[in-house]
């Protein structure tokens, strides 16, 4: 959602495009998106444990494009990566929860995974603030701060793939 909020603030106020490009990069995200979404499967069968892992490191180099954009090239590069971070993600974690759910809760469970991607929605304006309260104002610095933060958090899903791989032999 972050990428929603700063996206046509840094093509339209950095002179990389009007509005138009601002929309046509957005359904660049969603086109990547929906590919990465269709070839999930074969994703998820090379790399297991380490898709979450992989997901968010290509979510991380989405925002650190956009955050060091100059040009519509990185933009659209920063689009596409996205897309492809939310559209293996978004079917990593529904699939994840036939593991942890059982199956008379499964509808229950998918209705949860949809009240946090929603709960992430209604946190970002916050996110934003808290970032803004700290001094990071810039539109392109939240975003070289939020690839930090995912590059974070899937070094730490590496480590558990890592783990969970290693437990397993």
């Amino acid at each position: 959602t972050v990428i929603l909020y700063k996206l046509s603030p840094i093509i339209e106020f950095r002179g990389m495009g009007d509005a138009s490009i601002s929309g046509l990069s957005t359904s660049v995200l969603t086109a990547s998106s929906f590919v990465a979404a269709v070839f999930f499967g074969n994703y998820f069968t090379k790399l297991k444990d380490f898709s979450p892992a992989a997901s968010l490191l290509v979510g991380g180099l989405a925002f650190a494009f956009l955050g060091l954009a100059s040009n519509i090239g990185m933009i659209f590069a920063g689009c596409v990566c996205c897309g492809i971070a939310l559209g293996s993600l978004n079917p990593y974690f529904m699939s994840a929860m036939s593991d942890v759910a059982p199956a008379n809760k499964m509808s229950f469970a998918m209705t949860l995974i949809c009240v946090c991607q929603i709960g992430a929605q209604i946190v970002t304006p916050y996110y934003i603030a808290a970032l803004s309260v700290i001094g990071i104002v810039d539109d392109q610095a939240t975003c070289v701060v939020t690839a930090v933060i995912l590059a974070a958090i899937a070094i730490a899903y590496l480590i558990r793939a890592i783990r969970k791989r290693a437990a397993r032999q």
